[in-house]
C-alpha cells in the first residue's frame, strides 16, 4: 500500500476508533496526520508512512507487529513533547491495511474456489492469525489519548465496551433458485470452460446435468439455495436470533440478486422469519 492514507481512508480508521471514545470530535480536531507544526494548540501527530508494505521491515513492540514503522524504528509507540503527543509509527495506516482487507483486493493470489488464500496472507507470514492486532493498535492509541487529554485538561471518556464476547449473526441473501435457468446456464458455461469452476471435468458434468434435470422436471421442487427452514431450525436449537439481509432484483442487472420482494414465497418467508424473532433488513450493493 503505497502513499499516505487519503482523507476517506483516514476517516475510515477514525470512525472505528470513534466507537471507543466520548467527546471524540474534540479530540480528533487535535490530530495531525503529517509533519509536526510548531503551534500553541496541543496536537497529536501521526507520522504518515509513504512506502509500500515490506514484511522485512515490520517491527515488533511488546510482541505487537507494526506494519508501517517510523524511519527511526523506535521501540516505543509514542512520546510527549511538552503538551504535544507524538506517535513514532503509522499505526493508522497499519490499522487501515488490516481493517480494509487491502491485501485481499490487491494481491491476485487465489485458491481453487477463487478466494484469497490464507497462506498468502500477512497473518500467515507474521504468525498473527490468533492476535487481534487492530485491537492492540487501538488500545495503544486510546492509552496515549487518555494521557494527552489529562495533560491538556480536555474532556475524555471511554465508551462502554461489552465485557463478554457477543455473536452477531447475519445472512446476505443474494441468489436463490439453485436450478433456475440462469444457474443452469452458468453451470454449462463452467462445463465448457467459459467460467471458472472449483470442480474437475467429471464434477462439472454432474453439476450441469443435475441442474438441467431439475430445471426441466415439472415435479422437482428441490432447490439447494432455499435453505431457510434448515437455517431457522439450526438457529432455534441454539437459541440464536440473527439478521437476514435481502436485496431486491434490479431489471438492468444480470447478476445477483435473482428475486423480488413481492413474490408470494418471500412474503411468506418474511412472516416466518419475523415470527421467529429474526430481524429482516436490506443490504446495499454497488
Amino acid at each position: 500500500m503505497k502513499g499516505i492514507l487519503s482523507k476517506s481512508q483516514l476517516n475510515h480508521v477514525l470512525e472505528h476508533l470513534n466507537h471507543h471514545l466520548g467527546a471524540s470530535e474534540d479530540i480528533f480536531s487535535h490530530i495531525l496526520y503529517g509533519e509536526i507544526r510548531e503551534e500553541e494548540k496541543p496536537w497529536i501527530c501521526f507520522p504518515p508512512a509513504r512506502e509500500s508494505l515490506d514484511l522485512k521491515k515490520v517491527i515488533h513492540i511488546e510482541e505487537i507487529p507494526v506494519l508501517y514503522p517510523g524511519k527511526d524504528n523506535l521501540k516505543e509507540f509514542y512520546s510527549f513533547r511538552g503538551k504535544h503527543l507524538v506517535f513514532h509509527h503509522d499505526l493508522l495506516k497499519s490499522a487501515f491495511h488490516l481493517l480494509s482487507g487491502y491485501q485481499e483486493v490487491n494481491d491476485h493470489s487465489r485458491d481453487q474456489y477463487d478466494r484469497f488464500p490464507y497462506h498468502a496472507s500477512i497473518q500467515h507470514a507474521l504468525g498473527i492469525i490468533d492476535k487481534p492486532v487492530v485491537n492492540y493498535y487501538f488500545k495503544v492509541i486510546l492509552e496515549a489519548l487518555e494521557a494527552f487529554v489529562r495533560l491538556n485538561q480536555l474532556p475524555f471518556e471511554y465508551l462502554p465496551v461489552l465485557k463478554n464476547p457477543v455473536l452477531m449473526l447475519s445472512h446476505d441473501i443474494d441468489r436463490i433458485g439453485g436450478y433456475s435457468f440462469f444457474e443452469t446456464g452458468f453451470r454449462f458455461k463452467q462445463l465448457l470452460g467459459l467460467a471458472p469452476s472449483p470442480f474437475d471435468l467429471a464434477g462439472r458434468i454432474k453439476d450441469a446435468f443435475t441442474s438441467l434435470f431439475h430445471l426441466i422436471n415439472p415435479f422437482s421442487k428441490k432447490d439447494p439455495f432455499w435453505t431457510f427452514a434448515n437455517m431457522q431450525e439450526w438457529e432455534s436449537e441454539r437459541n440464536i436470533r440473527s439478521t437476514y439481509f435481502f436485496l431486491e432484483k434490479e431489471e438492468n442487472r444480470h447478476v445477483n440478486p435473482t428475486y423480488h420482494f413481492h413474490e408470494k414465497r418471500f412474503r411468506k418467508l418474511f412472516r416466518e422469519l419475523s415470527s421467529g424473532g429474526h430481524e429482516i433488513g436490506i443490504h446495499g450493493t454497488i
